[in-house]
């Protein structure tokens, strides 16, 4: 029968570990499970803006989180979309709203109408056209007021840019405000067991950690995964399309 886990250790902080931390928090219960995140402090979060995605949406109201805090916080703004501009040629753009576009006409979803239509000459405007986001996006205006929500906020069918590291910040506030053990140290050594799994690690301080369960968020360092266990890096870089970014 397996043991239950009474340690948690988390590698790393940034915005993946901090995550991890405050969403086991949430669903663990404190007094029976101990999360510890450690973190060096000669590592910070890499990049300043991040452009996310609608799960994020639900994984602030997943946490609890106060929406018109965390904006405030993270210096977020709503995010309704992605207009690629000449993507495909040049003096032309297209919008990839989140959320639905148009709705079912007699139970049949919008896009089929749209397309009959298309094909046949009835109609030139472009599918996403259709999409209250597209709409909002062209206008600069968010999915809600100052005071109210809007059927796109309740569907949560948007997301943010925000500030990376405040909102690793953020998150770090939020977990150890709730009981989540932070230490500023280094890892210097990881000590594995007879089996090649990991019993403890060292810190730069002398620190001895021990946990039930090690969750690896050192990001590209990969302290736990790659140099302790030697799961290497797999490069997918001959499937990838695009393999740059623009900060």
């Amino acid at each position: 029968m397996p043991q239950p886990i009474k340690k948690i250790l988390i590698v790393g902080g940034g915005t993946a570990g901090w995550i991890t931390a405050a969403y086991l928090n949430r669903f663990l219960d404190p007094l029976r499970c101990n999360i510890t995140l450690i973190e060096s402090a000669d590592l910070g979060t890499i990049g300043v803006g991040e452009a996310t995605v609608p799960p994020l949406v639900a994984l602030l109201r997943l946490l609890g989180i106060d929406e018109d805090d965390f904006l405030v916080q993270c210096n977020a703004t709503y995010k309704l979309g992605i207009k690629f501009i000449g993507w495909s040629k040049e003096n032309q753009a297209f919008w990839h709203p989140f959320g639905a576009t148009g709705g079912s006409i007699q139970g049949v979803p919008f896009f089929h109408h749209w397309l009959k239509g298309h094909l046949g000459g009835l109609d030139p405007t472009a599918y996403a056209a259709y999409a209250p986001q597209t709409v909002l996006g062209e206008l600069n205006r968010a999915p809600r007021s100052l005071t109210a929500g809007s059927p796109i906020t309740q569907q949560g069918a948007y997301a943010y840019h925000l500030d990376a590291r405040a909102f690793a910040g953020y998150l770090s506030g939020l977990a150890t405000g709730r009981g989540v053990r932070h230490l500023i140290d280094d890892v210097q050594e990881v000590i594995l067991d007879e089996q090649g799994a990991i019993n403890s690690i060292r810190t730069k301080a002398g620190a001895v950690l021990e946990a039930d369960l090690y969750i690896d968020c050192s990001g590209f360092a990969a302290v736990l995964a790659e140099q302790a266990l030697g799961d290497r890096h797999l490069d997918w870089s001959r499937y990838l399309l695009c393999d740059r970014a623009v900060t």
